[in-house]
């Protein structure tokens, strides 16, 4: 049986911009908390791995209000 590939992005929040290098938001770690058992109850029984992106929504260009990406349209 092949190995599954999952991944999960976690997005920034603004409380994560205060922290100190290394420290993390509750934001992330119910974020985390929350995909981690998702994927867990998705592949129960499976095996498979786990890659976490974290993202501030302003690098990926995320306009906050209509939640369009820039450079893509539809």
């Amino acid at each position: 049986m092949d190995r599954i590939m999952a991944a999960m992005y976690l997005r920034l929040s603004n409380e994560d911009r205060d922290k100190e290098k290394g420290e993390e938001s509750n934001s992330i770690s119910a974020q985390r908390a929350l995909l981690t058992r998702h994927i867990e109850e998705l592949l129960r029984g499976q095996e498979y791995s786990i890659t976490e992106f974290c993202d501030d929504a302003d690098i990926i260009g995320l306009n906050q209000k209509t939640f369009d990406l820039r450079g893509f349209t539809d």
